[in-house]
């Protein structure tokens, strides 16, 4: 599976993210999302 993100799904994930940090690690979300943490992280 691609691991590149498309424009439009970095905002929903990065909200994702926010809403469920107090609950999850962002490193366990990143992983179950496929995502890699530090593209989320430049801002």
């Amino acid at each position: 599976m691609s691991t590149r993100l498309s424009a439009g799904r970095v905002p929903a994930i990065y909200k994702f993210i926010e809403a469920h940090q107090s609950q999850h690690s962002v490193e366990m979300m990143c992983r179950l999302l496929e995502v890699n943490g530090r593209l989320l992280l430049r801002g």
